[in-house]
Formats: structure tokens, sequence, C-alpha cells
């Protein structure tokens, strides 16, 4: 029997989304600020962030327990992981009711492509006008809440807090902005995230996962070599930034997942690790069915802002199932549906190595490398 904890949100399913008859996501993020790699703090003792303000127990994420109903321990590093990604499905009120709603994507672009009007049909494109169209409603709901220009900045380049985010998306509702139930959005929670997504209210992969890297750890960004301000950090160049490389076959919680650009001209992916294991029986025949290599298949649960395809209902907070085997083919537990929410198929979608490169090459990434803090390597 799967772990019923885990499958509260581990396989990254939303009501509404479809994987086989949309294209595949692709992700997309703000491109990154050129500058030379920041010089490391000069108080950190070998680079590192020094210990958490408070101690993790010993990492016990991968022992599985005799009973197959009973959800296995989890480390502090998971509580506080799984703390933060509730935070990022914040609650909010309409018309009495509690109801709770994921961030969803938020990408920014650059002004020229979205003035073109070559780009007119692109989707992204159209998702940006209407964003600009609705940001007097975006800006007066910002005051009522009480957020600062600088926030509103934040939101705008996916990089606000949650909290900011559930603020700013509860005044819209008490300003009357959530539009009403359509086909495409029929109950609250999906209104609710199609009126965020036209205000252009959400986290990119980066926004969500330097975050919960902060949250998980306890401590302040100016304890550790990232960028002082949250917009111009990607987390590219770990390696600078007091970070050490670790396999992925070593992963544990905590631990952030980097992907390169697919090619010229894209950005990367980011996100952190919740858990990592080896993969059930079930799991592993239903794999190497679809092409996996026999015997050992790692299992990688891994959180982030996912990327949308300019669509509201697609990607965003979610945690998701990743697989590898023992070849470096990678892939991702997926789940059909249609428009309406009736289950059709559910299975894998499965990433072949680049034939170019025979790189690793995870949602259609290649692999930069799996980062943890100097000082938590042992």
């Amino acid at each position: 029997m799967s772990d019923p904890r885990i499958d509260q949100r581990t396989d990254g399913y939303d009501p509404t989304r479809v994987y086989e008859n949309r294209p595949e996501c692709k992700h997309f993020d703000p491109p990154a600020v050129p500058k030379a790699p920041p010089p490391l703090p000069p108080n950190l003792p070998d680079a590192s962030f020094g210990p958490l303000t408070k101690p993790m127990r010993a990492d016990v994420s991968s022992v599985r327990r005799a009973a197959p109903d009973e959800p296995p321990p989890r480390t502090d590093m998971q509580v506080r992981l799984d703390n933060f990604l509730e935070g990022a499905t914040p609650r909010f009120t309409v018309a009495g009711k509690d109801v709770a709603a994921r961030i969803p994507f938020r990408m920014t672009m650059d002004a020229r492509w979205v003035n073109d009007p070559r780009n007119a049909r692109d989707p992204w494109v159209i998702q940006e006008q209407t964003v600009r169209a609705n940001e007097p409603e975006l800006t007066d709901a910002a005051r009522a809440a009480g957020l600062s220009t600088d926030d509103v900045n934040r939101l705008h380049e996916g990089r606000a807090t949650p909290e900011q985010i559930r603020a700013v998306t509860q005044a819209l509702i008490d300003g009357n902005h959530l539009p009403p139930s359509s086909p495409t959005a029929p109950d609250l929670p999906t209104r609710i995230r199609k009126m965020m997504y036209d205000h252009g209210i959400g986290l990119d992969c980066a926004g969500f996962v330097q975050q919960d890297f902060l949250e998980s750890r306890g401590v302040a960004r100016q304890a550790t070599g990232l960028d002082r301000d949250i917009a111009n950090e990607n987390l590219a160049d770990l390696g600078h930034k007091g970070f050490a490389k670790v396999s992925p076959s070593d992963a544990r919680p905590g631990d952030l997942f980097i992907l390169n650009p697919p090619g010229k001209g894209d950005v990367g992916h980011t996100m952190i690790v919740y858990d990592h294991r080896d993969a059930t029986p079930e799991e592993a025949a239903e794999l190497q069915a679809r092409g996996l290599a026999p015997g050992r298949i790692e299992v990688f649960i891994l959180d982030s802002s996912y990327g949308s395809n300019a669509q509201f209902d697609m990607g965003g907070v979610m945690r998701q199932i990743w697989f590898r085997d023992h070849d470096g083919t990678w892939a991702r537990k997926t789940e059909a549906k249609e428009p309406d929410g009736l289950r059709i198929d559910e299975g894998f979608k499965v990433w072949s190595r680049k034939e170019d490169t025979d790189a690793e090459n995870p949602y259609g990434h290649p692999i930069d490398g799996m980062y943890r803090p100097r000082g938590e390597v042992r």
C-alpha cells in the first residue's frame, strides 16, 4: 500500500491538469543577471552555512517500516519542507468558505518580446497582456493588503513570499475580482488560481526553492552565499556560493537539484529534494515496461514551482515523483485527465538521454548537479 501521507501531494496532480493532450510543459525563468560570482561570506568557516538553528535528527527518510500502511518517520528537514509547501498552498475565505489553492507558476518576460506585434499570438504574450490589463486591480489589492512597491515588484517577478501572495489574493477576492465558474475553472480552487494567474501572482522555480531552502534551515539570506536580492538569485553557480556538489545517488532531503538550460536562449530549472529512496517492486516493474533498465531504480521526490505552458491550470507549486535507472534514464509519474477531471490514464513520462551528447536529460534539461551546503556534507 502506498504511503498515505506522501500521496496527498506527491504526484503533483491537479484536477484540471492534462498531460497527454497538451504539449509537455516547458519551463521558463527570468533570465539570470550576468555578473561575476559573489565572494564567499568571510565570516563563515569552510564556506559553509554553519549549523542549523535547530539540529536535525539522523536522516531516516529511506527507512521503511514493516507495516506497509504505516507512513515512514519524517526527519526534521522533511517537516520543515512540508510546512513550507503547505504555506505555498494558502487558504482563503470565499463567501464564508475556507478554500485552499496552490500558488501558480509566474514567469517574467522581456518587455521587447511582449511589445513586438509579431509575437501577438504567443500564449505567454497573451497572458502577460492580461496581467497588464489587470494591473490597476492588483495595485489596489496590494495597497489593501499593506504591500509596499517593492513587494509588488516581487509579485511581478515571481519572487514574493507565500504570505504576501496569500494577502494580496485575499484582497482581490474581497474586492470581488474572483472570476465566475466556467468549464475550465468550475470550482473555487481553480477560480482562485485563474484569478492569481491573470493578475501576475505566482512563483517561479528559483523563487520557490530559495525561500524553501532558507526556511528549511532556519537561516537568514545574509548568512549564506546567495545574492542579497532574491530577484537576482537564480541558484546557478552554487559551487561559488558555499555549496558542494554531491552525487544524485547520495541525495537527501533539503538538497538542491539544479538543471541547466536545454538550449541557447533557454533557462534552467531548480528543485529541492523532499525524499530519496529505492523504487518499490511495483514501481520498478511499471517503469521497466516503459524502457527503464532492469536493476536498481531510484526515486526522487521533488518540490518546486513547475512550468505552466502559459496555462493557469498547469504547473505551479507542487511535489512530483521522479525516477532514475542506473543507466541515467529519468521518468516522472504523471496522470492524464479529461477537462472535467475524470481520470483516463495513469503512467509515466520518460526522458531519454540527449542523442547529441548522451547526457542525462530529466525534464528535457541536462543536469547541472545536486548541491548541499558544505557545512552539511558528511
